[in-house]
């Protein structure tokens, strides 16, 4: 082999070293670009939910106002029966009890101290 061959393969094996160095770099930077894209869409889509979630917040607040006002009406309200009325916060505490009662069965213990339902409405 004479020295310009030798030369030639050098310079055909630096030249495919330099292409796959390029090619390379090429998909590097494609990926890079990729990612950046992709990463770009995720925070447009975060800055749209937080937009979204500020539009909610701000009307959620521009109606506190209506809000403690309403409660402020009710609690007024309930507290002009009761004093006028004492004995309707005891009707009401009777009605809640009464049916607290009649949704919860029976345990087997108080069927035994009491009876069961059947002989008291046959007594």
């Amino acid at each position: 082999m004479n020295v310009a061959s030798q030369a030639a393969d050098a310079a055909t094996s630096a030249g495919s070293r330099v292409a796959e160095a390029a090619s390379d770099a090429t998909r590097r930077v494609v990926d890079a670009a990729a990612s950046a894209t992709s990463t770009q869409n995720t925070l447009v889509q975060q800055t749209e939910q937080f937009a979204w979630a500020g539009d909610k917040l701000r009307a959620t607040s521009d109606s506190m106002p209506q809000l403690r006002e309403s409660f402020s009406n009710v609690r007024s309200a309930l507290t002009d029966l009761l004093d006028n009325q004492p004995l309707v916060l005891g009707a009401v505490g009777l009605a809640i009890g009464a049916s607290t009662a009649h949704a919860i069965r029976m345990t087997s213990l108080e069927n035994d101290m009491a009876g069961s339902s059947e002989r008291h409405g046959q007594e």
